[in-house]
């Protein structure tokens, strides 16, 4: 079920959005938000993170669709378009990762 939400909140994200590099970039960003706040508030390898993490997350991210937009801008000769993208997409999901960690932390530490 985790799966299928994802995947159509995904869908939905590129129903919404015109620009498939933001819609990349948003729903990659937020299923590592997401994925994040997981880490730290399910620690142990639980339904929950399995259910969240592997099926929700991972059916609204894509590292293939990210892998692709970045080859077509190379087969295009926009090399520093695909480099920039790769470092804004790696940049934004590292700090969606370490923002989502960082509120998990705080929740994990008001349910103690």
């Amino acid at each position: 079920m985790a799966g299928i939400a994802g995947a159509s909140l995904r869908w939905a994200a590129t129903e919404i959005i015109d620009d498939p590099l933001v819609t990349l970039l948003l729903v990659n960003s937020a299923g590592a938000f997401i994925l994040g706040m997981l880490l730290r508030t399910h620690k142990e390898h639980s339904s929950v993170r399995l259910c969240v993490g592997v099926g929700f997350c991972g059916s609204l991210t894509t590292f293939s669709s990210l892998a692709a937009e970045i080859a077509e801008r190379i087969d295009h000769g926009q090399i520093t378009n695909a480099i920039g993208f790769t470092a804004v997409t790696v940049g934004v999901g590292l700090l969606a990762v370490m923002a989502g960690s960082r509120l998990g932390t705080q929740l994990e530490s008001r349910r103690v």
